[in-house]
């Protein structure tokens, strides 16, 4: 049933009792709220809840995989990798044509303490034979403890 106020109803207030004590609460704090006025802010919010949905729902497909990275410049002009983890990795240009360079050094660091490092998941788990194949031996082994 409606309250007196005609804001609640069963323990749960209404959307437009809302909007009306919001209303109530601006006139009382001396903001002259019309009806129109109203209109347009209960416009407005109904407009930003449709773009919050879609925002939402757009984010929903398109979780990012281990295998889905992004590039984006940042604002300072560094390369932005998204999707390794919780937090990009910003370095620029010419640290990552360091790291490039650095890479082969890197596979044998990483084969040679696979036995002490740390994985976040299995590497192979949910990959096709063929993607497995394409996964460089070191870090294979490194990802499965030592067994390829």
């Amino acid at each position: 049933m409606d309250t007196p106020n005609g804001s609640e109803v069963n323990g749960i207030e209404s959307e437009r009792g809302i909007e009306a004590q919001h209303n109530d609460k601006l006139t009382a704090a001396g903001y002259g709220v019309s009806e129109a006025t109203g209109d347009k802010l209960n416009e407005e919010i109904a407009r930003l809840r449709a773009e919050n949905e879609a925002l939402k729902r757009k984010a929903s497909e398109t979780k990012v995989s281990e295998n889905n990275l992004t590039f984006k410049v940042s604002e300072k002009g560094g390369v932005s990798v998204y999707g390794l983890g919780r937090f990009p990795v910003t370095l620029y240009m010419s640290q990552w044509e360091r790291l490039e360079k650095a890479m082969p050094q890197l596979r044998d660091f990483i084969g040679t303490n696979s036995a002490v490092l740390k994985v976040k998941e299995k590497l192979a788990e949910g990959k096709t034979e063929k993607e497995v194949a394409a996964i460089p031996p070191t870090i294979r082994r490194a990802v499965n403890g030592g067994n390829t």
